[in-house]
């Protein structure tokens, strides 16, 4: 009898074994197998040399082992069930039969009835299935986002003015949303072509923002009204476009906003779809100058974002 009790206990611990490993596994808790398996290894042992006075303290600790898998499924692991535990519990039941201790019965009862209380096998495949997909989701997810500032975004040489001045050409018939240029003078390259395209975005409801202002030009910007803008403008080739983009920024206050920056910056930002920046006075000059000019345009989002936050930063020295 002594022999049973240490094989149906060895059983009992194995089995406890398997579902800490369930346990641990889903929950994290290397503990709930750790403490089983270890019974496991002693029993077995005790059994192949048959330490019978030890057998009513090793069934002991095999129950209260299988209570803490028990109590530690129920609390972590209710909405993750564990597999089949019918073979646990016809255990219990055959080591029922064999204690005659009253207080180990009520443990084998309160195990049996907790190990009822636990949700089908079914049921965890589904949980863990669930869990699984949500967790390939989010990381496919952020893969996808580590992918994106990594892939090789388009960098191409801009030469010379024309070679800027179709780059604007082509922000302007493309903009979305809101185009950014930034230039120190709003000189004759900022024409009538040039100014039809910023009308044209303001009357579909895009935003157009215009950095300007070279700051030699404007020491005493605090004093600075219209009026001596546009004598500004007629006194300077530089400026000669300045009245018409006022006029259209108070006819337009939602959509074009022009910033004084006291700047030598000369850049453009397309949405968030490309960029420009060189050397091209691009608002000041048209494409017929001869004279050498290089830029850089890019879709590099990083650097997109750099220039955007570089004028949304910017002081407006007009105010």
């Amino acid at each position: 009898m002594t022999k049973r009790w240490l094989e149906i206990a060895e059983y009992v611990s194995l089995a406890s074994a398997a579902i800490g490993s369930v346990a641990a596994f889903v929950s994290q808790q290397v503990a709930l197998a750790a403490a089983p398996l270890t019974l496991s290894l002693w029993l077995n042992l005790l059994n192949r040399q048959q330490f019978q006075w030890q057998v009513k303290k090793y069934v002991g600790t095999a129950i209260a082992d299988v209570q803490q898998v028990v109590s530690s499924l129920h609390t972590n692991l209710y909405s993750l069930p564990s597999a089949d535990l019918s073979p646990i519990a016809k255990r219990l039941d055959e080591l029922a039969a064999s204690v005659d201790d009253r207080s180990e019965l009520g443990q084998i009862q309160e195990l049996k009835a907790a190990i009822a209380q636990i949700p089908p096998a079914s049921e965890i495949e589904k949980a863990i299935a669930s869990q699984l997909e949500a967790a390939i989701t989010d990381w496919t997810t952020q893969i996808n986002q580590q992918l994106t500032l990594i892939q090789p975004f388009e960098y191409q040489l801009v030469v010379n003015r024309s070679g800027s001045r179709a780059v604007l050409m082509e922000a302007l018939e493309k903009a979305q949303e809101r185009l950014i240029l930034v230039c120190p003078w709003l000189g004759y390259g900022t024409d009538a072509q040039v100014l039809s395209g910023i009308e044209s975005l303001l009357r579909q409801q895009i935003e157009v923002w215009i950095g300007w202002g070279m700051q030699r030009d404007i020491d005493q910007v605090a004093q600075i009204r219209s009026s001596i803008r546009q004598q500004l403008a007629s006194r300077s080739g530089y400026y000669v476009a300045l009245p018409k983009l006022e006029e259209l920024e108070q006819q337009y206050p939602q959509q074009l906003k022009l910033k004084l920056l006291g700047t030598h910056e000369k850049y453009l930002v397309c949405d968030r779809s490309f960029a420009m920046l060189g050397s091209h006075n691009f608002l000041t000059s048209g494409a017929r100058d001869s004279e050498r000019e290089v830029g850089l345009r890019t879709s590099d989002p990083r650097l997109i974002a750099n220039l955007i936050e570089l004028f949304e930063t910017a002081a407006d020295l007009e105010f």
